[in-house]
């Protein structure tokens, strides 16, 4: 990641988000459950906080990939598929950079901690252009 750490993610601290793995393929996040991100059906983590967990894994994504001197300038585009309730103590994201140009393109798969099951399925889709 350019910077290494999340500090330019605001929500990343009070959703307790952490930088688990990157390598050329992909990162990983992972996201421990708190009382601020439960609050779903079933005693899960809300879908709302899903989405949003799936976006920041997204930026990190295309800013370990991104060109120097350019920036994200906004998501256009996220998609989410709930396949089930978010109920595990930790919700890892496995974000894929799938097309990377003005536009960038990236796959986040959130699972649970043995990454053997998959809470969520998401495309985020973001602009990409240099730095004013």
């Amino acid at each position: 990641m350019r910077d290494g750490n999340l500090s330019q993610y605001p929500f990343a601290d009070i959703l307790g988000i952490s930088l688990d793995s990157e390598d050329d393929e992909k990162i990983v996040l992972r996201m421990k459950r708190n009382e601020v991100n439960v609050g779903g059906v079933r005693n899960s983590i809300n879908g709302g906080i899903l989405a949003t967990y799936a976006e920041i894994a997204a930026h990190v994504a295309i800013n370990s990939k991104i060109l120097a001197g350019s920036e994200i300038k906004q998501t256009q585009d996220l998609s989410a598929a709930y396949l089930e309730s978010a109920v595990s103590d930790f919700i890892m994201a496995e974000a894929h950079v799938q097309r990377m140009g003005r536009t960038a393109t990236v796959t986040v798969n959130l699972k649970d901690e043995t990454l053997e099951k998959t809470f969520c399925i998401c495309r985020v889709t973001c602009s990409v252009g240099k730095i004013d």
